[in-house]
C-alpha cells in the first residue's frame, strides 16, 4: 500500500514537472522508486524500534531519512525545472531574431526553431518537440503556442509565444510586435548588464578598502614607533574608518 502510494507521489511530480522539461523527470522511474521505498521502510522500522525501546531521542535522527525520501524528488524534479528554464532565457534572444527574420521570408517560429535545432540548440530542440507533440495530438499550432506560452508562464520565451497569441486574436502586424519584443528583450539586457557592472565594482571597492585597511594600520604601527610622540590608538581608529572613504556615497 504505501509502496503505491510512493509510486503515485512520483508520478504526479513527473507529471507535473515533465510539461516544463517537455519529457520524463525521472530516467528511471522504478529505480528511484525502490530505492525511495527502501530508505523509507527502513526509516520506519527503527522509527519503531526507538519507541518500543522508548529511545525517544533517536526518533529525530531516524525520521531525517524519511523526509529526505518525500522531498528529494520534489528538489530534484524542481532544480530540472529551473535549470530548463535558465537554458531556455539563454536561448530567447536567438530564437526570437531568428523567429524575426524567418517571418520575414514568410516562415513561422516553428521553421524558427527547427533551424536552430538543426545547429545544436537544445532548448529550440526541446520546444519544437513539444510544439509538434501538441500539434499531433489534433491542436492547431496557435493553440499549441498558447498552451505552451501558458506552461512556461514568466520566461522571456512564454512572452514571445503570446506575441503569436496576440496576433492570432487581433490581427496585429507580425513582424511589427515581433520586433517591439526583440527592442523589449535588448533594452532588458542592457539593464541586466549595466546592474552587474554596478554590484562589479561595488564589490572591487569593498575588497580593496579590506585589503588597504591592514597596510594602513602597519604603516602607521611602524609611524608611532618612529615617532613616539604618536598615539597608537588615535592612527588605527582613522584606519578602521578607512573603508569609508572609498565605499560610493
Amino acid at each position: 500500500c504505501f509502496a503505491m502510494i510512493l509510486k503515485k507521489y512520483l508520478q504526479y511530480i513527473d507529471n507535473k514537472y515533465s510539461v516544463i522539461l517537455g519529457r520524463k523527470v525521472f530516467k528511471d522511474e522504478r529505480v528511484l522508486d525502490n530505492t525511495l521505498s527502501g530508505v523509507v521502510l527502513v526509516s520506519l522500522v527503527f522509527i519503531v524500534m526507538a519507541l518500543y525501546f522508548k529511545a525517544f531521542i533517536l526518533i529525530p535522527a531516524m525520521i531525517s531519512p524519511l523526509v529526505f525520501a518525500l522531498l528529494y524528488p520534489l528538489l530534484y524534479a524542481e532544480s530540472k525545472a529551473e535549470d530548463y528554464k535558465k537554458m531556455v532565457d539563454d536561448s530567447t534572444f536567438v530564437i526570437s531574431v531568428v523567429t524575426f527574420v524567418m517571418t520575414a521570408i514568410g516562415k513561422d517560429i516553428l521553421v524558427a526553431l527547427r533551424e536552430l535545432a538543426k545547429r545544436g540548440n537544445k532548448a529550440a530542440k526541446t520546444e519544437l518537440s513539444v510544439l509538434e507533440k501538441k500539434i499531433a495530438k489534433g491542436e492547431t499550432r496557435a493553440m499549441a503556442i498558447a498552451e505552451r506560452a501558458h506552461e512556461l508562464y514568466g520566461t522571456p520565451l512564454a512572452k514571445l509565444y503570446e506575441v503569436y497569441s496576440d496576433v492570432a486574436e487581433l490581427g496585429v502586424s507580425l513582424m511589427e510586435k515581433l520586433w517591439e519584443y526583440i527592442e523589449t528583450t535588448v533594452n532588458d539586457m542592457a539593464k541586466s548588464v549595466e546592474n552587474s557592472l554596478d554590484l562589479l565594482l561595488e564589490m572591487m571597492e569593498a575588497i580593496l578598502a579590506m585589503y588597504l585597511v591592514p597596510i594602513v594600520v602597519i604603516s602607521m604601527s611602524a609611524l608611532s614607533e618612529i615617532t613616539s610622540s604618536v598615539n597608537l590608538p588615535s592612527l588605527i581608529v582613522p584606519s578602521l574608518l578607512f573603508p569609508l572613504l572609498v565605499s560610493p556615497l
